[in-house]
């Protein structure tokens, strides 16, 4: 039962970010004129269907997807001048750009959201995994959440066990919470030869750690730049000069892939788009990986 809810709660987030995708597309081609045939929301068959200022709006059967259809998108030139590629190149590449832009704003308005009302998962010391272990002899306390190795903020809940491997084990300095103040504690003398690796004797557990409102604005911006990157090869000057001379040719279509059924995909000729439309996926997990929702209840570092 958990399974089919949790496939149920996928879903509902992707069709959001799709449909978001898609309302970025029409919001862009609104402010420049551009004629838009169709706005959907779901897949399949339409339940509901009503024209206004020769817009088609539709809600359909499967909530899996979006569309919005503009109009002559298929065709060089449709006669009368209002063609998709009858317009500016410079508008048309807003006006596709406009879909990813908003799932980059979604996400950084929900992470925003989740780290100043639910929080991020942190590391803190449940105890010590041994007695007068570095850890414990540098000071560290039950209860003290790391937030930072070296001056190296954490990012998530499993990244200190790496930092704390690849510091010197001669000295290192963590920076915890504790009672609401940061405080800095300085580790030495934690390689044990016995295990062949740094050990600073805790066993940890994840903390919650809610962020003030400027704090999260800077988290969020730091989980959504982190997948931002993935979609920076689009805008390599060979792949801008295919996306200039395939624009005449675009087209958008909604369709099932043969890959993943639940995925909305979108052909621009030769040019990748469909690596944009992944962007939802990716930032579900990115933005688990952030929060550090896959972290064990407990280990040992």
């Amino acid at each position: 039962m958990s399974t089919v809810i949790s496939v149920l709660a996928a879903l509902i987030v992707l069709s959001i970010f799709v449909v978001l995708h898609e309302l970025g597309h029409y919001c862009a081609g609104r402010i420049f004129g551009f004629g838009i045939v169709e706005f959907s929301v779901g897949m399949g068959p339409a339940i509901i269907k009503k024209e206004k200022n020769g817009i088609t709006y539709a809600l359909r059967a499967l909530p899996i997807g979006g569309m919005c259809q503009f109009y002559g998108e298929d065709q060089a030139d449709t006669g009368d001048g209002k063609a998709f590629s009858c317009h500016p190149i410079w508008q048309r590449m807003i006006v596709i750009a406009a879909g990813p832009v908003m799932n980059i704003l979604t996400t950084i308005i929900l992470a925003t959201v989740m780290l100043m009302t639910y929080g991020e998962y942190m590391p803190a010391v449940n105890s010590f995994s041994f007695e007068n272990s570095p850890a414990e002899v540098a000071g560290m306390q039950s209860g003290d959440i790391i937030v930072a190795v070296d001056g190296h903020e954490l990012s998530y809940y499993n990244e200190v066990s790496s930092l704390i491997r690849a510091a010197d084990s001669k000295s290192m300095t963590l920076e915890v919470i504790r009672g609401g103040e940061h405080i800095e504690i300085e580790i030495k003398d934690f390689y044990s030869e016995q295990e062949d690796r740094n050990i600073i004797g805790i066993v940890m557990e994840p903390a919650r750690l809610k962020q003030n409102f400027f704090g999260a604005v800077a988290g969020s911006f730091t989980c959504s730049s982190e997948e931002t990157q993935t979609i920076l090869p689009i805008s390599t000057p060979r792949r801008l000069r295919r996306l200039r001379t395939n624009l005449a040719r675009l087209q958008f279509s909604v369709r099932l892939s043969r890959r993943n059924p639940m995925r909305e995909t979108s052909v621009l000729s030769a040019a990748p788009i469909e690596e944009i439309k992944g962007m939802p996926l990716r930032y579900s997990v990115s933005i688990r990986q952030h929060f550090g929702f896959n972290a064990s209840i407990a280990s040992t570092t």
